[in-house]
């Protein structure tokens, strides 16, 4: 029964997984028709080539369903007996349980007739309660089976299918007649991993610009007390700047994942090239040196990149080169990409790619080090900063505004009483100063 289920389960993922390879066929014949250099897109190949490869392996995938609906058929056959002479030893299981509550004597009878009833293969009489007992025990033997595979796919999100719903035309007329203004957005995109087709993520843009019109239309039109000429007006203005500035965000969002990214990439750079290299040492190839990485789960930053080369080289045929090559010219990461075209040359070369990786290894780690003992050296003048800010500066402040306060200087600063003055330091300005200081160190910590 385990069997039949892992093979249903297995039906299901084939299912969908042919559903997502058709829906990434009309994916790139949507952005084939956008593109700007077909010849870079298709890496060499013809837009049938490519067509045929998506039809190929969905044809594949069905031989695959067929296959298991096979293997059920027999299972199911097989198991048909297997689970009648499986439910009668469990019986005589269960009266060999409950004779053995009985005095000896009938302990042993009751073990004789089970043995003569299991030799003469006699079928019995159960009740309901018993054969739910039976079917308990078998479920609670179920495995669960992991299906593993060589490549991730990723499916488009509601957002993006509801966006493409009205406004993909829209978001295709405006690609093709504003290229450079895309072309950074795109490029960004590329570089931050974002699971999202570029003409996709203009049509949210647009989304979510018209949809940001109305609260700021209805918020200012609400709150301007006004006649109703101006309000309008107002409101109009403010809708119009509302989704100016949502389109805006939206845009430069992939800007500030690069950045981010970066950072994360470059604390786990060095860790992962001494991981390479004891791969590599093994005589491994270098092939299944990046699947170990994936499968290690401990580059969370580098994932998505090592995740790309997989993809290229397992899903769409590329040979390892090639993957690296268009990795490391997407990757946000300088050193990361300098390190793929190392392995590039290397492995065309017919050079060693167990010794390559050491030095590099070497060379990150002796730069990692580097970047820490700076780091330790900031975070001295830092705090030293934050000492005299956080800590002396409030003193010298609430101790000159005792003095202020004194009869004889009036108490007050510009017509502000120094009562309230104290009152804004405390609660404003010394708050405000600890969070900024949190605010830098975060940023000059090295991730």
């Amino acid at each position: 029964m385990s069997d039949i289920a892992a093979l249903a389960r297995e039906i299901a993922n084939i299912n969908e997984e042919a559903k997502k390879y058709y829906g990434f066929k009309q994916q790139v014949k949507n952005s084939l028709k956008i593109a700007k250099n077909k010849e870079e897109f298709l890496k060499g190949k013809t837009e049938s080539e490519i067509m045929r490869e998506y039809d190929d392996y969905i044809m594949y995938l069905f031989g695959k369903i067929r296959k298991n609906l096979g293997l059920i058929s027999s299972e199911i056959y097989l198991s048909s007996n297997a689970v009648t002479q499986g439910f009668k030893d469990y019986m005589w299981k269960e009266d060999t349980d409950y004779a053995k509550k009985d005095v000896k004597k009938e302990q042993m009878q009751a073990k004789g007739e089970g043995k003569a009833r299991a030799k003469t293969n006699v079928d019995i009489d159960v009740d309901q309660d018993s054969f739910e007992r039976f079917l308990k025990s078998i479920r609670k033997k179920k495995k669960d089976i992991v299906v593993i595979r060589d490549y991730t796919l990723y499916e488009q999100s509601e957002y993006g299918r509801l966006a493409n719903r009205y406004f993909e035309r829209l978001s295709v007329k405006l690609i093709k007649e504003n290229k450079k203004f895309f072309e950074p957005l795109f490029i960004a995109m590329k570089s931050s991993d974002f699971r999202i087709l570029s003409n996709t993520y203009v049509s949210m843009m647009i989304f979510s610009s018209f949809a940001a019109f109305f609260p700021f239309f209805l918020i200012t039109l609400l709150l301007v007390n006004k006649f109703i000429v101006i309000r309008v007006m107002a409101a109009l203005i403010a809708g119009l700047l509302g989704s100016v500035a949502v389109f805006a965000l939206i845009y430069a969002y992939p800007s500030t994942i690069v950045s981010t990214r970066r950072k994360y990439m470059e604390g786990e750079l060095p860790f992962v090239i001494v991981h390479m290299a004891a791969v590599a040492g093994s005589g491994a190839h270098p092939m299944a040196m990046f699947k170990l990485i994936l499968s290690s789960g401990e580059y969370r930053a580098l994932e998505p990149e090592i995740k790309k080369i997989v993809n290229y080289v397992n899903l769409f045929g590329y040979s390892m080169t090639t993957a690296l090559r268009l990795v490391a010219s997407t990757t946000p990461l300088k050193d990361f990409s300098e390190l793929l075209n190392g392995i590039v040359t290397t492995v065309e070369t017919g050079g060693n790619l167990k010794e390559y990786l050491t030095i590099k290894s070497q060379e990150a780690m002796e730069k990692y080090q580097l970047k820490r003992e700076k780091y330790i050296q900031n975070l001295a003048t830092f705090s030293d900063v934050y000492v005299g800010i956080s800590l002396v500066a409030p003193m010298l402040l609430f101790m000159t505004l005792s003095i202020i306060n004194s009869p004889l200087l009036g108490g007050a600063i510009s017509g502000i009483s120094v009562g309230t003055i104290a009152v804004f330091g405390t609660y404003v300005a010394i708050p405000l100063m600890n969070v900024a200081s949190l605010v830098i160190l975060s940023y000059i910590t090295p991730k």
